[in-house]
């Protein structure tokens, strides 16, 4: 878990030659009244990290990464996360694939992550942290190799959803879905004092 600024620091500098990068959030939003950022997850080709958004950290770096045009980020379920990352740490992002609308896109393919991860990887993925209080700290191991996970498998998924997509000829229609996801925003939750 990354937790202090020279460790971001490093880890942005890692990815800068890197042309793809899973991502992925964890949030509080079943914890807390207003749902914060507490985990995000990076995935790369042979590694992943997991960074503590609680931390205080200046994430101006990855700003610069995610905005990059020339590399592509990959998510599934990734309008809350773009919209979160949006909000907390004011972060933007073009080049985008989103493996979920890309299943719908295809029609026949699953849409959970963990079933696109089975039918594709003969993998399992534990749902069982799924709802789990991401705001604890320290995280404890099962929950923080959870959030890897989540990132392991998207840029594979992504050549495979995106060979299908070239093969059927529905590329143009998921990069619309993507364009319209890249620009996510979440309404902040007006304060009831009831």
């Amino acid at each position: 878990m990354i937790a202090t600024q020279p460790e971001l620091d490093r880890l942005v500098e890692q990815l800068g030659p890197r042309p793809e990068l899973a991502i992925d959030c964890e949030m509080d939003s079943m914890y807390a009244y207003r749902t914060s950022l507490c985990v995000l997850q990076i995935g790369w080709e042979g590694g992943e990290a997991l960074i503590d958004a609680l931390a205080g950290l200046d994430p101006s770096g990855l700003g610069r990464l995610f905005a990059d045009p020339a590399k592509l980020k990959v998510f599934h379920g990734g309008e809350n996360d773009i919209g979160m990352l949006a909000g907390a740490w004011k972060l933007c992002f073009s080049n985008i694939f989103h493996t979920m609308p890309a299943s719908q896109v295809l029609g026949k393919e699953p849409m959970s992550l963990a079933a696109l991860v089975e039918r594709h990887f003969d993998v399992k993925m534990s749902k069982q942290w799924q709802k789990a209080d991401w705001g604890v700290r320290p995280l404890p191991d099962e929950q923080a190799e959870y959030a890897r996970v989540d990132v392991r498998y998207l840029i594979p998924l992504r050549r495979l959803l995106h060979e299908r997509l070239e093969q059927f000829g529905r590329i143009e229609e998921a990069q619309s879905e993507f364009a319209r996801i890249v620009q996510a925003r979440l309404e902040d939750k007006a304060f009831d004092p009831e």
